[in-house]
């Protein structure tokens, strides 16, 4: 078959009609795509943002003072900084708090007398022994064993509160 030169004319001035629809199509969807994204991201970044009521945190600190009360009295040691054994650039700071057994109590010359040993089983404890939720493990528990032996026994347990290695 031949094409006469006007039906040329009418298919090229389609498919411009089309790509003008479908280029006007995408525009339009991504305007509204960027639009909705917009506006998810505002709410999303109110709820994130908003701070916690205030009875929410007051149970949490209740329920957690209530806990320790308990079972004895908390004596909060003051922070311990000192260098290790291996390698001696690494600091550690440890702060830690005794809990007593009930109807035991703690003075403050036995907390010091503890503190002191604290500080002295640090600077031997190389970074290696420290390392990993085993090496927490095992220094809390030879923590507690040196309070318990300064303390005579009067001591329950140790809350480590944080624990921060400086290389």
């Amino acid at each position: 078959m031949v094409a006469y030169p006007s039906q040329k004319n009418r298919e090229t001035k389609n498919e411009r009609s089309d790509t003008g629809i479908l280029i006007a199509a995408v525009t339009i969807l991504t305007f509204l795509v960027g639009l909705g994204n917009w506006f998810i991201g505002t709410k999303i970044s109110e709820i994130i943002i908003s701070p916690l009521p205030e009875k929410i945190l007051n149970k949490a600190d209740k329920v957690s003072t209530d806990v320790i009360t308990d079972h004895g009295n908390v004596v909060v040691l003051p922070p311990i900084l000192t260098n290790l054994a291996l390698p001696e650039s690494n600091w550690i700071r440890v702060a830690i708090s005794l809990v007593s057994k009930p109807k035991k109590k703690i003075t403050e010359d036995m907390a010091v007398k503890i503190s002191n040993d604290f500080l002295s089983y640090l600077r031997q404890c190389s970074l290696d022994s420290i390392k990993g939720s085993t090496g927490l493990l095992y220094l809390r528990e030879d923590l507690l064993e040196r309070a318990n032996i300064r303390s005579g026994g009067k001591v329950s347990s140790i809350l480590i509160s944080s624990l921060v290695i400086e290389k």
